[in-house]
């Protein structure tokens, strides 16, 4: 079986892993959505072969300057980049772009 998740980019700081717009807390955030053994190992659970990494929406930052968007969508696709490289065979990243801006949204030119 083969699917798609997302991933979290890691915290600078330690914090209760959760979504909260605003004041109420909309999703408390599993360790496999930012822990790459912890995905590995509920993938092995459910026979998942290979997974398809992304980001959660809220970090495609669409309606941020664009210079800013360009600094997430790198910091992102880096993250995702060194988690898949963990195990390149088993997962594979889905990056973003900073589609606010069309001359900065060809990050594709900056990938290995």
């Amino acid at each position: 079986m083969n699917s798609c998740s997302q991933k979290i980019p890691p915290s600078p700081r330690p914090y209760t892993p959760q979504i909260t717009p605003g004041e109420v807390c909309f999703r408390v955030v599993e360790p496999n959505c930012f822990d790459t053994s912890a995905r590995l190992r509920d993938m092995d659970t459910a026979k998942v072969n290979v997974q398809c990494l992304s980001t959660v929406p809220v970090m495609f930052s669409y309606w941020g300057k664009p210079e800013d968007t360009e600094e997430v969508s790198r910091f992102v696709n880096d993250d995702l980049l060194a988690q898949c490289q963990v195990a390149p065979d088993r997962l594979v990243p889905l990056g973003t772009l900073p589609m606010n801006d069309v001359r900065r949204a060809v990050e594709v030119r900056f990938c290995p």
